[in-house]
């Protein structure tokens, strides 16, 4: 009987094991994120790694993608405090904050973070709360995706700013020369690149 019991734990806790790693939060970023969202239902969260909040989340937001295993709805999240234009879109200003998204209009998540309220919120409390964005301002149209792409391509700027001057001991002027003179590099070799590709047509004169 005893060896009975003992098999019939490890099968549960397999079974446990098993519903818990297809269930499992899908983690997104920047390059990902809005292609993915765009259709069918989702949860997501905008976490920082750093919040206390999310740490005391993160059980319970597992614990949910298992349970809206087979529902329709899928779970993920995205670290907002390193995809920050992805935030800014969202209109993210505090961690957590989690958006529910239903064929591409986001709604976002203002109860009790119990595992209870968050599933009736996925599932069905969702279809009373108001968008949360306008087709022009969605985070997941085409506008919304250039401006993220802007944003992306400054703060990339930022950081090799500043490694340039951490890893060179260069003056903020100097550092920012080198900057300039990269990012003006880059651009013309893309611009090379372009036309390459896309030739401009020249229409021959005819006497």
């Amino acid at each position: 009987i005893a060896l009975f019991q003992m098999t019939r734990s490890w099968i549960w806790f397999l079974v446990l094991q098993l519903g818990l790693a297809a269930g499992s939060v899908i983690e997104l970023s920047s390059k990902d994120v809005t292609s993915s969202v765009a259709e069918g239902d989702w949860l997501l969260e905008f976490y920082a790694p750093w919040c206390g909040f999310c740490k005391q989340l993160e059980p319970t937001y597992t614990e949910l993608a298992v349970s809206l295993l087979g529902k329709g709805v899928k779970v993920a999240r995205i670290d907002g405090s390193k995809h920050k234009a992805v935030g800014a879109m969202w209109g993210v200003n505090g961690y957590p904050t989690i958006f529910h998204i239903h064929n591409a209009e986001v709604r976002k998540h203002e109860g009790a973070r119990t595992i209870e309220a968050l599933e009736s919120f996925a599932l069905e409390d969702y279809k009373t709360a108001k968008p949360e964005f306008s087709s022009l301002t969605s985070p997941l149209g085409l506008p919304s995706r250039c401006l993220v792409a802007v944003l992306e391509g400054t703060l990339w700027l930022e950081v090799l700013y500043n490694k340039v001057r951490t890893a060179l001991g260069m003056s903020h002027a100097v550092a920012l020369g080198v900057c300039m003179v990269l990012t003006m590099g880059f651009g013309s070799f893309l611009g090379f690149l372009l036309s390459l590709l896309f030739p401009i047509k020249r229409e021959e004169k005819r006497d």
